[in-house]
């Protein structure tokens, strides 16, 4: 099988939200759904595992990730933004989503 794309999961923070660190396709393999694959996987672990949460974040310019997160059921929660990320990085800050896994 080709190695189309990527996911990380790692274990909870302090909060016990199920982390997603990351999820990655190469570019030839963009806009197939296959980080909607890779996200629903990741999250099915999270909750065999228990968790009640999950989280995950993306730069604030990065629009599709954040449209494809909301895509299998993650809810902006918080942006933080600062002038000196720009000054620094290209990016302007950081959003950072949630979803329910388990009741």
């Amino acid at each position: 099988m080709k190695d189309l794309g990527s996911v990380l999961p790692s274990m909870a923070d302090e909060n016990d939200h199920w982390m997603i660190e990351w999820v990655a396709t190469k570019p030839e393999f963009r806009r197939r759904g296959l980080v909607n694959r890779l996200l629903l996987e990741a999250l099915e672990i999270g909750k065999q595992s228990g968790y009640t949460r999950a989280q995950i974040s993306a730069v604030v310019e990065n629009v599709g990730a954040v449209s494809a997160y909301k895509k299998v059921g993650f809810e902006e929660y918080n942006t933080v933004t600062s002038p000196l990320l720009r000054k620094h990085l290209p990016i302007s800050g950081v959003t950072t989503l949630r979803m329910q896994l388990l009741p």
